[in-house]
């Protein structure tokens, strides 16, 4: 699958990024309420959303290496994270700005954004680098890997996710600010 965003280009390996995960299937399984909130949630997520992962090779939401819930906003519930898929990028501009570090992971719009350190510098993405599958569910692409799955092939992308999903557990939300 081939993805353009601005002058970035991103050849996703679909088939070889699903063999991968049909023979390591890595479930996020972290037991805190946010965690458990975002397994649940992701069924009810746009069609879109669905249909993007599964052209990268990611038939199960559920398999996201890394998932954090921030906070309640609004009756939604915000949250950042990353998956990895086989494939390559070229062409990337890094689309970045200072940030205080207070500031460093929401935008004034309660979007969040990934942070980089290099050096003494902290850089974020702009949201400008982002990508909308849906109103509630934003992208970008990495090409450094965190928290790199045993096995995953050194050809990796990771592809990190804002969102903003309903609590839909049957149980007090934790995260409120």
């Amino acid at each position: 699958m081939l993805i353009t965003i601005g002058e970035c280009k991103i050849e996703v390996d679909e088939k070889a990024t699903r063999e991968f995960y049909s023979e390591h299937f890595y479930p996020n399984d972290c037991g805190c309420s946010g965690c458990r909130n975002f397994r649940e949630a992701v069924s009810a997520l746009p069609a879109s959303v669905h249909e993007f992962f599964r052209s990268c090779g990611v038939d199960d939401l559920r398999l996201i290496t890394e998932i954090s819930p921030y906070a309640m906003q609004n009756g939604l519930m915000l949250y950042g994270g990353w998956f990895h898929v086989v494939g390559h990028m070229s062409g990337a501009i890094e689309k970045a700005e200072r940030v205080p570090t207070s500031e460093s992971s929401c935008s004034k719009l309660g979007r969040l954004l990934g942070v980089r350190k290099r050096g003494h510098e902290i850089l974020s993405w702009s949201e400008s680098a982002m990508y909308e599958l849906a109103p509630c569910f934003s992208i970008w692409f990495k090409d450094a890997i965190d928290l790199r799955q045993p096995g995953f092939p050194e050809n990796a992308l990771q592809i990190e996710i804002s969102c903003k999903l309903p609590w839909v557990i049957d149980e007090p939300c934790e995260y409120r600010i």
